[in-house]
């Protein structure tokens, strides 16, 4: 006698299949929780945020209050109005008053997203206007007539300014500027990479001076002509993975 063929169960094939099927959506989330995680992590750190979202107010410190003088609101590197700040190039400057948290010493992040419109010698964002003497600039983010991209941190109280910095910037193209300082060594990112780094000596320089966003002196010299956005000040030296992430969800 032929035996009778036995058919699959389809009942428990279907079940099998939502089973595998819930699991990857599971694994899937617990991946995508792992890297907010990661982002969030490095966000505890802010001592300053400015996503310049219609206005340019500080979302870490309230006590940060800025004064915009001449810089108008425009679009960011996503398209979308009034989410980031025009600079003429002239004299348009942000100015946030000094906190004894804006006094990054000797672990920082200092970032900025920045969109040149000119190759000029212009200031990104810098802590005070002085060039000498104990209260020179403590750090920095600038672009240079030669086509240079540098962050700058002084020590020894002024007297020693040390940079690092890329050679070649396009305009009208996008760049994360994003300087770090950790166990006496600078290091600068450009776009989430990694283009120069060196040794320093001595501590790092504060001073009681305005955060300036923009100019230097609001003079055409120093003054930024472009478009400026997410400027971010941390307490702690991210990570070279920490600043990928900051590049990857711009």
């Amino acid at each position: 006698m032929l035996e009778k063929e036995t058919k699959p169960n389809l009942s428990i094939m279907k079940n099998t299949t939502l089973l595998f099927g819930l699991l990857f959506l599971i694994l899937t989330s617990c991946n995508n929780d792992d890297d907010m995680q990661t982002i969030d992590t490095s966000n505890k750190n802010l001592v300053a945020y400015f996503p310049f979202n219609g206005n340019a107010i500080d979302q870490i410190n309230l006590e940060n209050t800025s004064l915009v003088k001449g810089a108008i609101l425009s679009t960011d590197n996503q398209g979308i109005d009034n989410s980031a700040f025009r600079f003429n190039g002239i004299d348009d400057i942000i100015e946030i008053n000094h906190s004894a948290a804006l006094n990054l010493t000797n672990e920082f992040t200092i970032s900025a997203l920045v969109n040149p419109e000119e190759i000029k010698s212009q200031t990104i964002i810098r802590k005070g206007a002085a060039v000498n003497g104990i209260g020179t600039v403590p750090y920095g983010l600038s672009m240079s007539a030669t086509g240079a991209i540098s962050f700058t941190a002084t020590t020894e109280n002024g007297a020693t300014i040390n940079h690092v910095s890329k050679q070649g910037y396009q305009i009208n193209e996008w760049y994360l500027i994003t300087g770090v300082l950790k166990d006496s060594e600078m290091f600068l990112y450009v776009n989430g990479v990694l283009e120069d780094s060196v040794i320093i000596n001595g501590e790092s320089n504060t001073n009681s001076f305005p955060l300036l966003i923009g100019s230097r002196l609001r003079l055409e010299s120093n003054t930024f002509k472009g478009i400026i956005d997410e400027v971010r000040l941390y307490n702690v030296a991210l990570t070279a993975s920490e600043i990928l992430a900051l590049q990857n969800n711009l």
